[in-house]
């Protein structure tokens, strides 16, 4: 792939310890791949700007098929908008379903498909973690935060109006304006970091607009992003709420608070279904054996994994797996 596009592949480091070097990224007879493909930030030699922006247009016509139609496990943050024509993008599942003013966002770790047809176009801004502002302190980073909030309070897929539109697209176009600019690498940093922020302020109250009032407090949304992140990563090793009120330094009453107002879900229901939808996605996407799965999601035998899929599921893991192949 060129790496201009801004992305590169490399082997899912979630890969279990024991195999990751002995199993390569490869595609079996039966077409399903050993592992998910993983995309990282690979932006081209020389760039030296936080944040790339791209038209589709330009994918379309710099990868392959084969990349476009790939299930790919991103690690950086994505903005995707539609400016002409119609595709559908799948992330985790869901077929989500574009026109121009559609923008997506994908986040780090999601599992998305590209439409590989080339009869539309758009933007993509693609951007580190590292970008949003760190929440140390709930309480008191509660207005620092808000940037973050911003996006992750954002759905998959935000339909704008007109004027939204119009509004969201001069904003790319000039960051794409100002990223090519004859001016010095620092200054055009921050001027695209400043930009972003905007652009995510703007969808976020775009999105505000119509959704229904938030129920959590600045506090209360710190703290769940807080819990999130580290869900992200220890999902498979911690598993109680304990674990993570201790490390956020906070009560189970008060995460669970947080959590409720926030999500929707009490933290340990979220934290099952962030579980299921990883064994969804393995099953899916990868060959990887069910027992293998299990390990790697931190269950002791694979009955249980069994056991906790059927629960969550409805189904055993072998039917979902069958399902999902015959789907395509």
């Amino acid at each position: 792939m060129d790496t201009r596009i801004a992305v590169s592949t490399v082997p899912e480091s979630g890969m279990p310890r024991s195999s990751r070097a002995a199993v390569p990224v490869h595609r079996t007879a039966s077409s399903r791949p050993i592992d998910i493909e993983q995309v990282v930030w690979q932006p081209p030699p020389g760039y030296a700007l936080d944040i790339e922006i791209r038209s589709v247009r330009e994918l379309l016509a710099r990868v392959s098929q084969r990349h476009l139609r790939a299930v790919q496990r991103i690690r950086f943050h994505m903005l995707m908008t539609v400016t002409r024509g119609r595709c559908t993008h799948v992330i985790d599942f869901i077929e989500q379903r574009c026109v121009p003013g559609s923008v997506i966002v994908l986040r780090p770790g999601q599992v998305h498909r590209f439409d590989p047809s080339r009869d539309w176009d758009g933007w993509l801004v693609i951007f580190r973690p590292e970008l949003l502002l760190p929440i140390a302190d709930p309480a008191r980073d509660a207005e620092n935060g808000a940037l973050e909030h911003a996006l992750s309070a954002l759905p998959s897929h935000l339909a704008l109006e007109t004027s939204e539109r119009q509004a969201v697209d001069e904003c790319i176009a000039r960051m794409a304006l100002d990223a090519a600019a004859d001016a010095p690498a620092a200054w055009r940093n921050a001027l695209l970091r400043h930009q972003l922020y905007a652009l995510l302020l703007r969808a976020r109250w775009h999105h505000a607009r119509r959704a229904a009032p938030a129920r959590a407090s600045a506090a209360d949304l710190a703290r769940f992003e807080r819990f999130r992140a580290l869900a992200e990563s220890d999902f498979a090793q911690r598993r109680t709420v304990a674990d993570y009120a201790a490390q956020l330094g906070c009560s189970e009453k008060t995460l669970a608070r947080a959590a409720m107002a926030a999500s929707g879900a009490g933290p340990k229901a979220w934290l099952q279904a962030r579980i299921a939808l990883e064994a969804r996605r393995l099953l899916a996407h990868t060959a990887w054996p069910v027992g293998v799965i299990a390990d790697h999601l931190g269950f002791a035998e694979a009955t249980q994994f069994v056991k906790f899929f059927r629960r969550e599921a409805g189904c055993a893991p072998g039917a979902f797996r069958r399902r999902a192949a015959a789907a395509g």
